[in-house]
């Protein structure tokens, strides 16, 4: 039987991601770790350095030793538009330390080719990134295809509105699964806010996510019902979930009760984003 984990979030966005028993909790959706990370590099590394450098992992903490990995920039998906290079800091696992829950740490090799997420480590000698937003590696079964929808996530928020009005319906769909997932996910960087979307912005999202064919989404997406909890809708919103009923598809009472929702009390609902404050 599986059992749920409960990833450490926000209080205002819970994840339940299943999990065997045993088993580590897995990294957050390539599409979300992309969305919070400061830089998304595809690159090689090229060289670990022999001097390890010691660094506080946050303010005030005592500090370890990182291996720092060079990794060769081959392609600049997000915030690298003029870096070849990028240091990475990591600590390598040790095998006599006490289990730790959360995705296992993962750590860098000369010639590992991979999908990076990246942020700054406080001390700014260095990017880093832990077992939750670990990089998708070279060798995975959906590598490219994984680096193709990071690629179009960013194309949709860099022009939502035209994502949104896409000809193509799969494309419509996923601009406003991106849409979602952009605006509800915690961003590194500094310190993060709350802002309320502006009605119009949040119902062209909502409108084209209620369209969407549930059934059917990218791959490299979480599923559409997962994307609709991001939103934390509650009876405050004017939003009551159906109850599930033996033998009914849940998931397509959950479609349709949302549809309904969009073009009744979501009308008028603005939906809140994640941002870092500007300092």
């Amino acid at each position: 039987m599986q059992r749920l984990i409960l990833l450490a979030v926000p209080a205002f966005v819970l994840v339940l991601v299943p999990s065997a028993p045993g088993k580590r909790a897995a990294a957050p959706n390539p599409i979300q770790r992309a969305f919070q990370a400061e830089v998304v590099v595809v690159g090689k590394v090229s060289a670990i350095e022999k001097e390890t450098v010691e660094a506080a992992e946050s303010p005030g903490a005592a500090k370890i030793a990182y291996t720092i990995a060079v990794v060769k920039v081959d392609e600049s998906i997000s915030g690298a538009a003029n870096l070849t290079h990028v240091k990475v800091g990591f600590v390598p696992a040790d095998p006599n330390a006490p289990r730790r829950s959360g995705a296992a740490p993962a750590a860098l090799a000369v010639n590992q080719e991979s999908l990076f997420f990246l942020s700054k480590h406080p001390s700014g000698q260095f990017y880093v990134f832990n077992g939750m937003s670990s990089p998708v590696d070279a060798t995975a079964e959906n590598y490219k295809a994984t680096i193709v929808s990071v690629k179009k996530a960013f194309e949709v928020v860099s022009d939502p509105a035209k994502a949104l009005k896409a000809e193509k319906p799969d494309a419509r769909a996923f601009a406003a699964s991106v849409l979602v997932i952009k605006n509800r996910t915690v961003p590194n960087g500094g310190e993060v806010g709350i802002e309320k979307m502006s009605v119009e912005e949040s119902h062209r999202i909502l409108a084209a996510f209620a369209e969407s064919d549930w059934a059917k989404y990218d791959p490299i997406l979480p599923p559409p019902a997962s994307v609709f909890y991001m939103l934390g809708l509650t009876a405050e919103d004017g939003w009551a979930a159906p109850k599930p009923q033996p033998g009914s598809d849940f998931n397509a009472e959950l479609h349709k009760a949302f549809a309904k929702w969009v073009e009744g009390a979501g009308k008028e609902y603005r939906m809140n984003k994640m941002v870092v404050k500007v300092k």
